[in-house]
């Protein structure tokens, strides 16, 4: 494992990815915690049920962070490079 340069940080989308399928597998778990103390339990197969959910939400929240990021960078770097670019006039 080798030493993170700054450039690598600023294209990565591992991290804000990793946060967000985190982030919606904490909010299932909380609504399965909700969903059993109400007692609306599924009739089916409660294992199955909880899974597919983690897997659904887990799946869209890590999408959703890293692209919210990779536009985020694109802007940025957009933004950045303007003023670069104005100072050099």
């Amino acid at each position: 494992m080798g030493l993170i340069t700054s450039a690598e940080t600023e294209r990565s989308t591992v991290g804000p990815a990793f946060c967000g399928a985190v982030f919606a597998s904490l909010a299932v778990m909380v609504h399965e915690v909700y969903t059993v103390f109400l007692g609306h339990c599924v009739t089916s197969d409660p294992f199955t049920h909880v899974l597919l959910e983690m897997a659904v939400f887990g799946s869209g929240g890590a999408l959703s962070f890293a692209a919210v990021a990779h536009v985020r960078r694109r802007f940025r770097r957009t933004s950045s490079a303007q003023v670069v670019a104005k100072a050099l006039r």
